[in-house]
């Protein structure tokens, strides 16, 4: 980690440091520089601090950058740069800023965060998809910026206002009227691909800096053409995540996406003896799932079959039973100062970092970004098909569909017949979702927000949309789990050179046989279970949560009514919408499992702003939702004066 701190008055001093230092376990001088002005500070721990000069202690006026992360590919980095073989891959980092300044991040395949000092601004920069944070804000005097939002609050004289509006849209499930906000009003996270100058004397928008080529380059007439191309890059991505030695961890659910994960690095530990704990989400024993069409409450027996195919898989589940959520929630709160966006869902995640780090693994890897790379379902793709007129390749991608191939076809060649800018339009009307389940549990103003800032998935007709889903915007409203389990989280279906090549391919290539996520399930073949690879179903997360209320009403009583006596909680939430849904749970309601969701949102946010206000003193400013007096007159005229 490592943050950079810059007040124009020359005020820094250690004394003013000190929460900050142990914050950040800075214990010693290596960890820490002021500049003699008292105009910069500096704190680096597990990070590099490296100047023009090539010193560790800059010397005053000197440029330098802060540093830290891990390269996909270092030795070709060392080659570029001419360094030392036993070069670090933060210390390459820090070099590649240096001799490159803006055109840096195109250089750096991997996972980074870094920020340059020119003497008079700051150029900072995260990798393509923000797999390492960045956080910052202006001050005063000044600015500052932070891998760590805790670190980054620790520093002086920096602005704790909360984000009312971020607060309240977060309760329905949306993370901020823009893809940088926080809990805190003035505090912002850089996005993946983005990177931003900080000026001490103006302000400039962040800018992306990773604009892949997304034209088609590949075509080919086997689907499995491509199959074979991508699994050297996704074996390479894989391998180039896994820690160089003792063992590794990774989720794996009984989906693609994590068993392709699995299956690819299994086969690398084994050849030096080396096991790869894998964990699985199972439901609480005692409760009894929601059941929905097409989705398995339980993915335990398709992940059971992946383990058996790979001896070195040490299997384990993890269970809800003997956890009150509300634990999972205040451990988010107290490590990484923020409510999270499904706190159901960071119960298993939070417990497989502590559990990875028991077991004594540095790194988990996941499958996060699947949907987006490896197991893209090729929209748009079965439309192009038919304008190509391939109608052997039709006939038997429709012939393997389930359900009604006949209005399948229909759509389809309706579709292809329609022009490319009016089907765009439809596509993006017909994925527009409605209002949430938990719309009720929140007031008029919270639903306006809502609305106007009311997002929907891209259409994925265009390869700027696939692209931009690749990339979609990392949340602040997560856990960072180096710093909740002191792991590291790995995703290779995050690979950026993976991506590049996937956003050359044709949409066509990732349907066929009556499959969607085709190159996916091609490519797990002996690596993965046919019943994985083919499966239809999907597995649902945590889908018990309703039914967590009843297992411990008391604390959730509790809890509730330290938020209900919250200014921001009679601003933004209908109470007694509260009150009776969170009665109907604990009395045994189970059929309402979204709704559940939104009710645990609405106590996370309110026991952060609790958290926020007791430890760090944060406080909210005039909560006004509204931009400008015409936005407010409207929301009265259309809710007659709420």
């Amino acid at each position: 980690m490592f943050a950079f701190l810059y007040n124009s008055r020359g005020s820094i001093t250690f004394d003013r440091l000190q929460r900050a230092y142990t914050e950040a376990g800075a214990s010693d001088c290596t960890h820490r520089w002021i500049s003699p002005k008292g105009d910069i500070a500096t704190i680096q721990v597990n990070a590099t601090l490296l100047s023009a000069q090539n010193n560790t202690q800059p010397q005053s006026g000197e440029s330098f950058v802060l540093a830290h992360g891990r390269l996909d590919a270092p030795e070709e980095i060392r080659r570029r740069l001419h360094a030392n073989p036993a070069t670090g891959d933060s210390h390459l980092i820090a070099l590649a800023a240096l001799n490159a300044g803006e055109a840096a991040p195109d250089l750096l395949p991997g996972d980074f965060a870094f920020a340059y000092w020119t003497g008079r601004s700051l150029f900072i920069a995260v990798d393509h998809i923000g797999q390492r944070s960045l956080y910052y804000t202006r001050t005063k005097y000044g600015f500052a910026v932070a891998t760590r939002l805790p670190l980054l609050l620790a520093l002086p004289d920096i602005p704790l206002a909360l984000n009312a509006e971020g607060l309240a849209l977060l309760t329905l499930g949306r993370m901020g009227r823009n893809k940088e906000d926080t809990a805190f009003a003035e505090i912002k996270l850089l996005p993946g691909s983005y990177c931003k100058w900080l000026h001490t004397d103006r302000e400039t928008d962040a800018c992306r800096w990773w604009n892949p080529d997304i034209a088609i380059r590949r075509n080919y007439k086997d689907p499995r053409d491509y199959t074979a191309e991508l699994a050297v890059l996704f074996d390479n991505a894989v391998r180039c995540r896994l820690p160089e030695e003792g063992p590794a961890a990774c989720t794996l659910s009984g989906g693609l996406d994590s068993t392709l994960v699995a299956g690819f690095a299994a086969p690398i530990l084994a050849r030096n003896n080396r096991m790869l704990h894998a964990w699985t989400s199972v439901p609480h024993p005692d409760l009894i799932p929601e059941q929905r069409p097409g989705w398995d409450s339980s993915d335990w027996s398709h992940a059971c079959e992946m383990a058996e195919l790979h001896a070195n898989i040490q299997h384990q589940a993890v269970s809800p039973q003997g956890v009150c959520l509300l634990d999972t929630l205040h451990a988010v709160h107290k490590k990484n100062v923020t409510p999270v966006r499904n706190g159901a869902n960071h119960f298993w995640l939070t417990e497989i970092a502590l559990r990875a780090r028991q077991a004594g693994c540095s790194v988990v890897l996941t499958g996060m970004r699947g949907n987006g790379s490896i197991s893209f379902a090729g929209a748009d793709g079965v439309r192009r098909i038919i304008r190509q007129v391939r109608w052997r390749h039709l006939a038997r991608h429709v012939r393997n569909m389930p359900g009604n191939r006949g209005r399948y076809l229909l759509r389809s060649l309706m579709s292809a017949c329609v022009n490319e800018h009016l089907l765009e339009q439809f596509q993006k009307a017909r994925v527009k979702k409605p209002p949430p389940p938990g719309f009720p549990l929140v007031q008029p103003v919270t639903q306006a927000i809502y609305q106007r800032t009311s997002l929907s998935w891209p259409a994925l007709t265009k390869r700027v949309h696939w692209a931009d889903f690749m990339a979609r915007p990392n949340t602040a409203f997560a856990a960072d789990f180096l710093a909740y389990a002191d792991v590291e989280i790995h995703d290779p279906t995050g690979d950026r050179r993976l991506h590049e090549y996937l956003l050359n391919c044709p949409p066509e290539a990732f349907v066929g046989d009556g499959f969607e996520r085709l190159q996916a399930r091609l490519l797990g073949a002996g690596k993965v279970p046919e019943s994985i690879r083919w499966r239809r179903s999907r597995g649902e997360q945590v889908p018990e949560k309703a039914g967590f209320f009843g297992l411990y009403p008391e604390r959730y009583r509790e809890a509730w009514n330290a938020v209900r006596d919250l200014p921001w909680t009679s601003e933004c939430i209908n109470i007694s919408a509260v009150d009776r849904a969170l009665n109907d749970f604990i009395q045994g309601r189970r059929d309402a499992r979204f709704l559940s969701t939104t009710l645990h949102r609405i106590l996370d946010v309110g026991l952060f702003i609790i958290h926020a206000q007791n430890h760090w003193n944060a406080y909210f400013g005039q909560i006004d939702f509204f931009r400008n007096r015409s936005e407010r007159a409207d929301f009265e005229t259309r809710s007659g004066g709420v």
